[in-house]
């Protein structure tokens, strides 16, 4: 398995859809679960939810490590 701590790595200058694939599946469901305990509104939290996986698709060498990393759910 990938190492989800340092975010999804790109192979041969694209990026990795399998890393990618791997860190939604495993991260978006705990983190709608948070966001929809902190925002009532189930629509607002499925938002707060998918926009940072898009973000961090289109721009990979964004991802901060130093601000940290992903953790076994």
């Amino acid at each position: 398995m990938a190492s989800h701590r340092r975010g999804p790595r790109r192979t041969g200058g694209g990026r990795d859809r399998t890393t990618f694939g791997e860190l939604y599946d495993r991260y978006a469901k705990p983190a709608y679960s948070l966001a929809r305990r902190i925002r009532v509104d189930p629509d607002l939290a499925e938002d707060v939810v998918h926009e940072p996986f898009p973000a961090l698709w289109r721009n990979p060498a964004a991802y901060d490590h130093s601000r940290g990393g992903f953790v076994p759910a």
